[in-house]
């Protein structure tokens, strides 16, 4: 039976408060009355999320959490109190995040970035918005160039902390990013460098000449988008290029550039139009 996990158990026995249910090895979890199903069966299989309750004894619910063990979430802050923060995870039980696992203190309302994992101590589901606790360092196994799924931890004034493939710090400067992001968001990026501290750069376009081919099929896609004209140029102000691509104005020129000499598109004084 795994704690944190959705567990498929056997309906065991039924009394006046609720159902027991047990697994493969016989070992037995009490199911709340208010969780039960409208219509089951002794003997059989049911799906549940196996937790702890506020003694710290391992319950189930039937009901279905934001986030499993050892999986990131963006959690809403219900609660701080003197030991922690507790985060909402869409059951009645909340999760703690102990002041150990904080950076700074949340409030109450707002959403967090929240890994939850097993304290093997206390053998309960916690939760940490500190990810420079559970994130290594020495990242052997990524190279520069190489494509990366990431998650946004939080926003500083020179970009956006994020996690690496689930594992290890990063982060996304501002003057790189020609797209909307916020906290949570998934993202494909690409590795730029890899630092002497093992934390990443991240970019999330492909880096070098790479990405020549990838602009130029985004720019043609607009234009066709567009009835066949967009209206940029190279005189447009990197704002409005960014606002309509998502991409930087050095990218836009060299798209165009591989557009115009492949013959599939006209500059003209107010924008670009396709050729048929």
């Amino acid at each position: 039976m795994e704690v944190g996990q959705y567990n498929t158990l056997k309906i065991n026995r039924e009394t006046e408060i609720g159902l027991f249910l047990i697994d493969h090895e016989e070992n037995e979890v009490f199911l709340p009355k208010r969780f039960k199903p409208k219509e089951y069966n002794l003997g059989e299989d049911l799906e549940v999320f196996v937790h702890n309750d506020s003694e710290g004894r391992i319950v189930c619910t039937t009901m279905r959490p934001i986030v499993c063990v050892n999986q990131f979430a963006m959690l809403e802050c219900r609660d701080v109190t003197p030991v922690g923060a507790f985060m909402d995870i869409g059951i009645m039980k909340d999760i703690l995040v102990p002041k150990k696992n904080q950076h700074f203190e949340p409030e109450v309302g707002k959403k967090y970035l929240v890994l939850v994992y097993l304290d093997h101590l206390s053998n309960r589901l916690v939760g940490t918005i500190n990810m420079e606790r559970v994130t290594e360092n020495d990242p052997d196994d990524i190279e520069p160039g190489e494509e990366v799924e990431i998650i946004v931890w939080h926003a500083r004034d020179d970009g956006w902390r994020v996690i690496v493939n689930e594992e290890y710090l990063g982060m996304i400067f501002r003057d790189q990013v020609f797209q909307p992001i916020e906290d949570g968001m998934r993202l494909k990026g690409y590795v730029n460098r890899i630092r002497e501290d093992g934390r990443i750069d991240v970019l999330l376009q492909r880096p070098g000449h790479e990405n020549i081919g990838d602009s130029a099929e985004q720019i043609l896609s607009a234009i066709k988008s567009a009835d066949g004209f967009l209206p940029l140029t190279d005189k447009s102000a990197p704002e409005e290029i960014s606002a309509a691509l998502s991409m930087s104005k050095k990218s836009f020129k060299k798209g165009v550039g591989t557009l115009y000499k492949k013959k599939l598109i006209l500059l003209e004084d107010k924008g670009l139009r396709i050729l048929d």
